[in-house]
């Protein structure tokens, strides 16, 4: 598995500098924090029980490093999502309780449920979710094995354009990073089957 160490040792190569090695790490992460947002195979997923409500309570917190919801079940039921505000007015005019709910909002870092489950429930949330951090040179994820083509060509591109004002480094790094977020989405929608991707640059 190639860990951080080594993608910051390929970029070194690629970019043909040896004094960038400050500027390379916040490249990287930079580049990870600017696809994080964005759905692959290796980053979407399901959290499972990381979000329990308590006895009536309509709130539970979001699991961290929620990206994106695709959907919230509790048990086989997936719930409606609701824009904020209605169901702010449902629980202030009818403040229903139930067993389970069937409908909510996020609010900030938070899901807001309705009904008011009377007991505790578990609340599986599927989506996009961040991936284990790269906390020194030996760590690894999916950024820096499946994703280090796009990682390795748009740390190049920003470091050409805000580092070493490289006009021509920063075309043919854009070149590299489109071929490789290109390759990314394919290689998901063959894993994912779900006929689409997110944007490209």
């Amino acid at each position: 598995m190639a860990t951080l160490g080594d993608l910051k040792a390929r970029i070194k190569d690629e970019l043909l500098k040896r004094n960038l090695d400050t500027q390379i790490a916040q490249h990287i992460a930079r580049a990870i924090e600017h696809y994080s947002g964005r759905r692959y195979w290796f980053n979407t997923g399901r959290m499972v029980g990381s979000a329990i409500a308590a006895d009536a309570d309509s709130y539970v917190p979001l699991p961290t490093g929620t990206r994106l919801i695709d959907e919230i079940r509790i048990g086989r039921i997936t719930l409606v999502k609701r824009d904020a505000a209605v169901i702010d007015d449902w629980l202030a005019n009818s403040p229903v309780t139930a067993l389970e709910p069937y409908d909510y909002a996020v609010a900030g870092d938070r899901i807001r449920l309705y009904p008011t489950p009377l007991s505790a429930v578990a609340v599986t949330v599927v989506g996009t979710f961040d991936l284990a951090p790269l906390v020194d040179d030996t760590s690894s994820n999916a950024w820096t094995n499946e994703a280090a083509d796009l990682i390795a060509a748009r740390t190049r591109m920003t470091m050409y354009r805000d580092v070493l004002r490289d006009p021509d480094g920063v075309a043919l790094a854009k070149d590299a990073t489109r071929d490789a977020e290109t390759d990314l989405n394919m290689k998901t929608i063959r894993r994912l089957g779900t006929g689409r991707v997110s944007a490209c640059l």
